[in-house]
């Protein structure tokens, strides 16, 4: 069975940290999972909406297709993890670092036109290499940033989007997801109260 066709505007793109993006590529629905990692076509528009400023093959193997699969259900069981409250399971997390390595770096000072030192950060190896370098690494700054985890769940009905906690009182993954909680909280309300008075 062939994957979907998908639309840009299928895409569950919401604006958080690329990693997260990452993570939601897997998208869970009550219709079943959808991938939009399932084909190179679809990581190669995944990247074009989604991370536009990562250099990116034009040209994608099977085993690298495979690899960032296999590295966004790495990052999306970790991330699910910690929005759970639990330690995530030590293959993930191993599998995390073991991609985060593959992407060696350095720092290259240098001055601008302006006479202020500027810091470049080189990054060697294949893009592919590179690509999963950065996306584990910044996962990893995710979990383990200085203002501690922030991942959450959506608690949208139906909806197991991940994001990050930025305001205290957020709750859902996006507008729309808060918008159908409240919509479903009224409609039982309204029919607690209309039972009531049967």
């Amino acid at each position: 069975m062939s994957p979907p066709v998908i639309d840009a505007d299928d895409f569950p793109l919401i604006g958080e940290p690329l990693p997260v993006e990452f993570a939601n590529s897997l998208y869970a629905s009550e219709g079943g999972d959808i991938d939009f990692l399932a084909t190179p076509a679809h990581i190669q528009k995944w990247f074009e909406l989604a991370a536009a400023e990562v250099p990116f093959p034009t040209r994608l193997s099977g085993a690298e297709a495979n690899a960032l699969r296999e590295l966004r259900d790495a990052i999306r069981a970790v991330l699910r993890a910690v929005a759970a409250g639990t330690v995530p399971g030590s293959d993930n997390v191993a599998m995390l670092n073991r991609y985060a390595a593959r992407a060696p770096w350095s720092v290259h000072l240098g001055w601008n036109h302006a006479g202020s030192p500027v810091a470049t950060e080189r990054r060697h190896g294949t893009t592919v290499d590179t690509v999963l370098g950065r996306l584990a690494g910044e996962a990893i700054v995710v979990v383990a940033g200085p203002s501690g985890p922030l991942i959450r769940q959506c608690t949208g009905p139906g909806c197991a989007m991940l994001f990050v906690k930025d305001h205290h009182k957020r709750r859902w993954c996006h507008h729309s997801c808060g918008h159908r909680a409240r919509q479903a909280n009224y409609y039982r309300r309204k029919k607690a109260v209309a039972g009531h008075h049967t």
